[in-house]
């Protein structure tokens, strides 16, 4: 069962008050609240946590009716699936939606919800950064609007097509006997995960106004930012080559990147200097490459890539050895 799969690192038993429990799950599901529906002593409360490559996984099951209220996140999309029992999905000012064993939701940051579980109802959580659903989406869609990543508010059987199921058994599996251990496999698991997520549970941008589509003269911008990905590529310069000013040019990157000019150009140095580590079979070490792009403080780079991809620069090259 693919619950069994999740690494038991924290468990409560014999009596364990719900806000024990709650305060051992935050750090991998994310800000919550949860409140009993009756008052009731627990007999047994159970959670097991772990974070794996930056994401946090956590089981929470209850022997009574609870309820769960999460705010508004500014950082993380939460998916939750239900292993055992049935729960309800009140949204604010929204739908109610049941979901059952082997069924799964995606709570967008922006999302207000109340989580209504019944008794011996147990759910699988995966809180996983925002960053890592953007970086995925420019992998596979290309800019973000202004207005970011929104899932759809439906639920989705994890039966029902995809490989999302038997992909989460793997990853548990790899949690539960590896854990810190899997090294660069971390990696590799994360982005297949941020993939598959974006694919089966209806990812899509935010609605947007007509002043969000792309202009002629900003998308030629990108490209020459992308054919001269090692070059030095400032501000002003970017702006001129636009013939727009460089307000405009903030106003554009923030519209449809949520990001800076240097960010923009920042990021897109790293992943394609990541592309190089992994097919570039010339390279010969990690400085070569860094100072290539341009990238003179190798500390900070390494620091900063690892931040973006989850392990070093010089993990990447071995990898691919």
């Amino acid at each position: 069962m693919l619950e069994k799969r999740l690494n038991r690192e924290r468990a409560f038993d014999g009596g364990a008050h719900l806000l024990q429990v709650s305060g051992s799950g935050r750090d991998y599901v994310g800000q919550h609240r949860i409140s009993q529906q009756y008052h009731m002593v627990f007999e047994a409360a159970d959670v097991a946590s772990h974070e794996f490559a930056g994401i946090g996984l956590s089981r929470i099951r209850y022997r009574a009716n609870t309820t769960t209220r999460f705010p508004r996140s500014k950082a993380s999309y939460l998916l939750q699936i239900v292993t055992r029992g049935r729960c309800r999905w009140h949204y604010r000012g929204g739908p109610c939606l049941a979901l059952s064993a082997g069924q799964a939701l995606i709570k967008n940051p922006e999302d207000q919800l109340q989580l209504s579980c019944n008794t011996d109802c147990e759910t699988i959580s995966v809180n996983v950064p925002g960053e890592l659903l953007r970086n995925g989406w420019l992998e596979q869609s290309g800019p973000l609007p202004r207005q970011g990543i929104s899932f759809d508010r439906c639920v989705v059987d994890l039966h029902g097509g995809a490989g999302l199921l038997p992909f989460l058994d793997l990853l548990f599996n790899e949690v539960r006997h590896n854990g810190a251990d899997a090294g660069n496999l971390q990696v590799s698991y994360r982005e297949i995960l941020v993939n598959k997520l974006l694919q089966q549970f209806g990812a899509k941008a935010r609605e947007q106004d007509d002043g969000d589509t792309f202009d002629r003269g900003f998308a030629e911008l990108i490209c020459y930012i992308e054919e001269n990905i090692k070059e030095e590529l400032g501000v002003e310069e970017l702006a001129r080559l636009g013939q727009i000013s460089i307000r405009t040019l903030y106003n554009y990157f923030s519209r449809h990147f949520s990001l800076t000019p240097r960010l923009y150009v920042k990021n897109a140095k790293m992943r394609s200097l990541r592309a190089e580590l992994i097919n570039n079979t010339c390279i010969r070490n990690v400085t070569e490459a860094a100072l290539d792009y341009g990238f003179t403080h190798l500390g900070r780079f390494s620091s900063d890539y690892r931040k973006m991809f989850g392990e070093l620069p010089s993990e990447t090259l071995k990898r691919q050895r």
